[in-house]
């Protein structure tokens, strides 16, 4: 008798389950024949919970009159979305990554957040219970693999007795021949050691309500099961993770979830088929008030077997031939179907003894129904319209690899402004294999989709996204900013160069100063070790610098390079190289034009909230009589005195000369309104001024680092001037009373405190005892690192080897009548 499988062909894929297995048999005695199918060793059953058809895997039940499904009051299992999850493992099918939703099995309320599983008053229990009844196989003796086993994430925050809040894995062996269904018994219990103590910190917080012992969580393994399912004493290992547990299992109550690991093949015969749950058990209505248990990554691996069955033999008398068909239900992978017949009847041996006669047949069949596999190294980005490549290389190599049991095709297609093209086809792949393809590029996006389809037509694919820029940066300068000099700087003076970038393709890198002799061979852009080469530097991002420093500059380019006039420089054109490069490595390199001057031609005096105590250093351009309210009328190019003049409420000068009056009378004021009359309507230089602002008008900004309270826009008062006049004109002298006297600093450069009073005397004859200046400003470095300093209003002695800074204003108190000069 000869058994033989016509189809499906020895080794062949199929596409689907079950598949139609055909047959012959040539002894007409024959009626029928029996089916086995050893099915593929690997993956049984795999719930990651992240996909709702994982609910169809279970049969949720509880042990509370009325229950239906877990909600907002009642506690049950259910698939929870918006608590704790575990990680995806690195080996799980790669439909099961990068989920859209990170889920897992969690036994509790149905709430937003942690939840709990508290019901007042009532204990309670619920049932997870795996739907697929699975048939436990030996290890191959050949190989040693292939042994039935289950693992499983678990994280919990209940009580961690052996008594209460029960957390079992549990089994039910179905009933068979020569096999009796005790019923469901405990696989595994996991539990940890005994609560620390009785009164917790904080009774309602999950984590803290039962703080653990050294030692933490631990499971309880029942390992030699039998048909008194005897229990076994802890077991010192975890075979899957070698820890000995207890006592050196991970903490419990910490979001660091364990696994679990059963070996089912060495509890369970051969061909036993059992049904899993796990169960969760309050046992009382105390302490419920916690997270509960979460179940997650549920994993059974093995070679399961199909249910034996037989198939009906049919004489076919123009072939002279038994044939016979039967649908087999085959797992993805590798499957052996396995037919076998014995004759009705005995014949004699070769010793003349009578003997059955059997014959046996088996057919390897893979079955393939996943989509397959590819992935192309270069797509790193998760953003739908995000560049996983910017180049300016007009060639692009794509790597990676995919994998399909009956890959047919594999083909890129890419997509350009100029339309879709196909640059590489294979019509003959390998079930498994790495892609190495350069494209060539246009201009623009280049949008590569690479894409395997299998011969059920399923596609799997991949996309890179790349933009080919070969072209440099539009770059704009804009005017310079001198926050000192307001046209022009001086050496040493502060200036802050900007400009605007764009870039048509792929968008603004950085950009640079380059202060290399040469703009040639500079070093690689954009990074930390090129700007401490000394041959460039980068510009700021506004986002660098904080507002309130910013506006206060009146800076508003995209690019700022805030410096200070190299010591030496001379009068004339400073023009800075710089170098703007966009994301793919192109570069632009042009100029930022700047003014040097030797002297101050005009001066930018800043005013803060409140009181400020200023002078002016200058001697205006317009210095005649009334020149207050023309120079806040001033508004130029470079700087609007008018909203100065909006956020001034007074400006005091208190006139010591004015001997004959007394002292409350020697105020002379300005004010913009037209309230009152104003006693004071012209400025110049020798005197100090109480320039008072409005509080509620000033533009209030985030706060600068390291302070917490707002931070003003500084508002600059700017005019034109010199420091004396040329030609015919002898310098000014101030008359000094003795008494408090309010002067300024009629000076364009730094000056000690003993050089300025000198005409008062020096030494121990000295016609002077106090000088007091008032400091409320914010002050940026620039040109060095450091924080922003912000004085919010106070006075400050000066001593007389202090520096005395232009445009600042001082009390002086004289001992002689006397005079100063510039």
């Amino acid at each position: 008798m000869t058994l033989a499988i016509t189809t499906p062909g020895a080794n062949e894929t199929v596409l689907e389950t079950p598949v139609l297995v055909k047959g012959t048999v040539d002894d007409p005695s024959v009626t029928r024949v029996g089916l086995g199918a050893e099915l593929a060793s690997g993956i049984i059953l795999a719930d990651y919970a992240n996909a709702a058809a994982s609910d169809e895997n279970f049969t949720v039940s509880s042990g509370i009159t009325g229950f239906s499904a877990a909600n907002s009051s009642t506690p049950g299992w259910h698939r929870d979305c918006d608590g704790k999850s575990a990680a995806v493992p690195d080996d799980a099918p790669a439909n099961a990554k990068n989920p859209t939703q990170n889920c897992a099995w969690h036994y509790a309320k149905v709430e937003s957040g942690d939840s709990n599983f508290d019901l007042p008053g009532e204990a309670h229990y619920g049932e997870l219970t795996l739907d697929e009844t699975i048939t436990v196989k030996k290890p191959s003796a050949e190989t040693g693999e292939g042994g039935t086993t289950i693992k499983f994430d678990t994280w919990y925050n209940s009580e961690t007795t052996i008594d209460y809040d029960v957390k079992q894995l549990q089994v039910d062996v179905v009933e068979a021949e020569g096999v009796t269904d005790t019923g469901w018994k405990t696989l595994v219990q996991i539990v940890g050691p005994w609560e620390k103590d009785n009164n917790p910190s904080a009774p309602n917080d999950a984590h803290t309500a039962f703080a653990n012992a050294t030692g933490g969580a631990g499971y309880k393994y029942l390992k030699e099961m039998n048909a008194n399912f005897v229990e076994t004493d802890w077991d010192t290992v975890n075979p899957e993770t070698g820890i000995m547990c207890p006592p050196d299992c991970f903490p419990t109550f910490q979001t660091q979830w364990d696994t679990v690991f059963i070996d089912l093949a060495e509890i369970f015969a051969e061909d036993t088929q059992i049904k899993l749950r796990w169960k969760f058990d309050t046992k009382d209505s105390m302490a419920n008030d916690q997270e509960g248990w979460y179940i997650d990554n549920i994993l059974v691996e093995g070679e399961s077997a199909a249910s034996a069955s037989f198939a009906t033999v049919t004489w076919n008398r123009d072939l002279n031939i038994g044939e016979f068909q039967k649908q087999v239900v085959i797992v993805e992978g590798e499957n052996t179907v396995q037919f076998s017949a014995k004759l009705p009847y005995q014949i004699p041996d070769e010793n003349d003894v009578l003997s059955d006669v059997t014959s046996t047949v088996k057919r390897v069949i893979f079955l393939d129904t996943i989509v397959p596999v590819v992935k192309v190294a270069q797509n790193t980005l998760t953003g739908a319209n995000e560049w996983d490549i910017i180049t300016n290389q007009s060639t692009q190599q794509i790597t990676g690899k995919f994998q399909d049991m009956t890959a047919d095709l594999v083909k890129i297609n890419v997509e350009t402004v100029a339309g879709t093209s196909t640059p590489y086809v294979n019509k003959n792949p390998q079930s498994e294999a790495t892609l190495d393809v350069t494209l060539s590029l246009v201009p623009g996006k280049n949008i590569a989709k690479v894409t395997v389809i299998d011969e059920a037509g399923r596609e799997g694919s991949d996309t890179v996204r790349i933009y080919y820029d070969n072209k440099g940066p539009v770059v704009a300068p804009l005017g310079t900013i001198y926050p000192s000099g307001v046209t022009a700087a001086r050496s040493g003076d502060p200036i802050i160069f900007q400009l605007n970038a764009s870039d048509a393709g792929s968008g603004i890198q950085c950009a640079e100063v380059v202060y290399a002799a040469s703009s040639e061979n500079l070093p690689t852009p954009c990074t930390a070790d090129s700007y401490n080469s000394g041959a460039v530097e980068p510009f700021k991002k506004p986002a660098q610098i904080p507002e309130a420093v910013r506006q206060s500059w009146g800076t508003t380019g995209e690019w700022l390079y805030p410096s200070i006039v190299p010591a030496g420089t001379p009068p004339g054109a400073l023009d800075i190289t710089v170098r703007v490069i966009d994301l793919a490595g192109n570069s632009t390199v042009t100029t930022v034009p700047a003014s040097v001057q030797a002297n101050l031609v005009a001066i930018n005096i800043p005013l803060m909230p409140g009181a400020n105590l200023i002078s002016l250093p200058l001697i205006p351009d317009d210095r005649d009589s009334g020149n207050i309210e023309r120079l806040l009328e001033l508004a130029t190019a470079e700087y609007d005195n008018t909203t100065v003049k909006d956020v001034t409420d007074k400006i005091w000068y208190y006139d010591a000369t004015q001997t004959q009056l007394a002292e409350s009378e020697r105020w002379k004021v300005y004010s913009p309104s037209d309230v009152g009359v104003d006693t004071l309507d012209t400025m110049g230089t020798g005197k100090g001024y109480w320039w008072i602002t409005k509080d509620d008008a000033f533009t209030m900004l985030p706060p600068l680092a390291g302070f917490t309270q707002q931070t003003p826009k500084v508002e600059n008062f700017a005019y034109e001037g010199v420091f004396l006049r040329q030609g015919a004109e002898a310098p000014p002298v101030y008359e000094i009373k003795s008494g408090w006297n309010l002067i300024g600093l009629h000076s364009e450069n730094l000056i000690t405190g003993k050089n300025y009073l000198a005409a008062l005397g020096r030494g121990d004859s000295a016609g002077w005892s106090s000088l007091l200046r008032y400091d409320n400003y914010v002050e940026f470095p620039i040109g060095t690192e450091g924080r922003p300093k912000y004085e919010l209003g106070h006075f400050t002695r000066v001593f007389e080897a202090d520096n005395l800074k232009p445009a600042q204003g001082f009390w002086l108190y004289s001992t002689v009548d006397g005079v100063i000069t510039p």
